[in-house]
């Protein structure tokens, strides 16, 4: 871990780095990318004693020959005006001790519950400017905080786009230039003086009133304290709000449970900030005599940082902390600090949190991403973690296959158009059908449903399970499962057009999220149950299944309802193969007797295998018949992909008698 290690990929993704120290190098020497020597603590009980010990000091003023001259950080500090310098985050006791005293009369719990509804209404002010795409951060994560800061301190509104701007140079001491942090240190600082002036001669209900008819603090003192309320509180929480809605969003089973449970707000609240917190480490201390620290000494006169980001995903601490979890008691965690320095502004933060997430989660209940997770960018800086931007999605997008200049994975793409080809020949079920006999002549509708159904019975879910349908397609079964059983179902597809015509047509009945099958966002024995139904025929198999294995909770059932083949294949299904597999993008077809060791070896303990080839095999006619029919109309309508598609289905390899169809039922370990 070095000046390069971090760089911009470490800030967009530390935890495996910090994975690694926690477990090889838990108090590490390092350099900045600036050059600059400091020590790391990363585990959760070292970090403790680094932000309470007091041979840690956080005295700037009395540190100042242990900086390099020739960094980015001493020159920037140099630049800071007095008032600024010193402050409640970088002082010592007894003026620490003196100073905090004066703030936190504003800051109980019971005082901060107070701004509830002031709070509430600023957040139903906000989203009720908020539809379509937006961005949460600049639209909703920052103005929030501003505008309680504003109202709480007696500050201008309409100053904040200044304050705003002065913040984050502050904020970013370790990247911003010099002359940067010179003019805006000095205008933030100049800006103070005027406002406590003005406050002077025009007393108001407000903090800097309260602070000022005080009279306990020198002029600096009373500036460094609002110039660190301004800063922490429009930072911090901004950051917060936009960690959390992306960990929810990434973790799409924590938001339906938080959806359907609001009253695990305060408690997700905390493991949110524990998760992906607003802060990454913890603010400049040094060692005032030699310190052993798990196990490893740090000489006197040594700039330490923990990592609080690190120290919060601590298995010793959390169990299984690099997974999120809204039902996990997390309370402890450092995000805040610990110790006489523990974040002053805490329970405002929480509170906020609290009041935007529920809101923005009730306004907006098909939020989503307008951009892949990996193009957003994470600001420039050690000290604090937060978004530069988080483009979202209020409402779900429709099924027409609108695509970012972005590579899209084969079957994701296939989707695009054959979703649209299957609407039109088939049904909006899409999956095969099931026909009693030779001469029954149900629709298609009418088989595909009882093939449904038929998964629906091998499933066997009760009320209140969790199940999960891997491959959802537009949401058909996954619909028919929840309102047969009374299951909670949480359905996934690789085609975000599917997704969100699935969550259209749902309506709250179940839930649809866009994942990767291979690399499912879901914990250990997270699910009752599983099926993927038809939706092997896309994937490593052997790999689908061991990961339908890891989510399912044990003794659950999975059933899969795949393509098989009944026999070898003649030479012509063999020479047609290849380019129909490639244009479906479709993996090799396993025989009907390999199913079972296919089975086992994901650990699955095999139940059930039907073969219901014979009740199935009008599927492909009827699909040859809908593609006859329409040829021309998609083909006019969505190009040369449908081309490609119907010219399939209307080839040899489609009704070729070696195609079987097989339902199999297992159990996990």
């Amino acid at each position: 871990m070095d000046g390069e290690t971090l760089g911009p990929e470490f800030l967009r993704d530390p935890y495996p780095t910090y994975a690694q120290l926690r477990a090889h190098a838990p108090v590490f020497p390092t350099i900045t990318p600036n050059g600059m020597k400091i020590w790391v603590v990363s585990r959760y009980e070292d970090a403790k004693v680094v932000l309470a010990d007091p041979r840690f000091s956080k005295s700037v003023r009395d540190a100042a020959h242990l900086f390099d001259p020739d960094t980015v950080e001493a020159r920037n500090l140099m630049c800071l005006p007095p008032s600024l310098r010193d402050n409640l985050l970088s002082i010592d006791p007894p003026d620490h001790t003196r100073l905090r005293r004066l703030v936190s009369r504003a800051c109980t719990v019971r005082q901060v519950e107070a701004l509830r509804p002031s709070i509430e209404r600023i957040v139903n002010d906000l989203l009720d400017r908020m539809s379509g795409t937006f961005d949460l951060m600049s639209s909703f994560s920052t103005q929030l905080p501003v505008k309680v800061i504003c109202a709480l301190l007696g500050v201008p509104e309409s100053d904040s786009p200044a304050l705003l701007g002065w913040t984050q140079t502050m904020v970013s001491l370790s990247v911003a230039p010099a002359e940067t942090v010179a003019a805006d240190s000095k205008a933030l600082h100049e800006y103070i003086v005027g406002l406590i002036a003005a406050k002077r001669a025009n007393p108001a209900d407000d903090l800097i009133t309260s602070l000022i008819a005080v009279g306990e603090t020198t002029e600096d003192e009373l500036i460094s304290l609002i110039a660190v309320m301004i800063i922490g509180g429009f930072e911090t929480t901004s950051n917060l709000l936009g960690n959390a809605v992306l960990a929810l969003l990434q973790h799409p089973e924590q938001l339906r449970d938080l959806r359907e449970n609001p009253d695990l707000i305060r408690g997700a609240v905390e493991e949110l900030i524990r998760f992906d917190g607003p802060t990454h480490t913890s603010t400049f201390r040094y060692t005032t005599e030699d310190v052993e620290i798990g196990g490893t000494v740090i000489p006197a006169g040594e700039i330490v940082f923990a990592s609080l980001i690190s120290a919060n995903r601590d298995e010793r601490a959390f169990p299984d902390g690099d997974r999120l979890d809204v039902r996990r008691d997390s309370r402890a965690h450092l995000a805040f600090g610990h110790g006489i320095h523990f974040c002053i502004g805490a329970a405002l933060a929480r509170l906020e949190t609290e009041v935007a997430l529920g809101g923005l989660l009730a306004r907006f209940p098909h939020l989503s991403l307008a951009v892949p997770a990996e193009e957003l960018q994470w600001r420039m800086s050690l000290l604090t973690r937060g978004l530069e931007a988080l483009p979202l999605h209020t409402e779900p997008l429709t099924t027409e296959p609108v695509r970012e200049a972005r590579e899209q994975h084969a079957v994701d793409r296939f989707y695009d158009v054959y979703s649209q080809v299957l609407l039109k020949i088939w049904d909006s079920n899409f999956h095969y059908g099931y026909w009693l006999s030779d001469e029954d002549e149900s629709s298609n509708g009418v088989a595909a449903l009882r093939l449904t159904d038929l998964m629906i019975e091998k499933i066997d879910a009760v009320p209140g399970d969790r199940v999960l349908d891997l491959g959802c397609g537009l949401g058909e079964p996954a619909l028919a499962l929840a309102g047969a059983t009374g299951a909670d179902v949480i359905g996934i597809s690789i085609n975000q057009a599917q997704v969100d015509e699935a969550n259209r047509r749902a309506n709250g009945r179940a839930y649809f999220v866009c994942a990767d099958a291979l690399d499912l966002p879901f914990g250990d024995h997270h699910f009752d149950s599983a099926w993927a139904f038809e939706s092997l025929l896309h994937m490593d198999r052997p790999k689908a299944l061991r990961e339908l294995a890891r989510v399912v909770r044990p003794g659950g059932l999975i059933v899969v309802a795949d393509i098989v083949q009944r026999g070898p294949l003649s030479e012509e299904s063999k020479a047609a193969l290849g380019p129909a597999l490639e244009t479906f993008a479709l993996s090799p077809v396993p025989m009907l007797h390999e199913y079972p060791a296919l089975l086992a070896e994901a650990g699955l303990e095999v139940l059930e295998l039907l073969n219901v080839s014979d009740y199935t095999k009008k599927t492909m006619p009827r699909l040859v018949e809908g593609a006859t029919k329409h040829y021309d109309e998609l083909v006019a309508q969505f190009g040369d992909e449908a081309k490609a598609h119907l010219d399939v289905l209307l080839s040899p390899i489609a009704s070729l008698p070696e195609w079987g169809y097989l339902v199999a039922v297992a159990r996990t370990a």
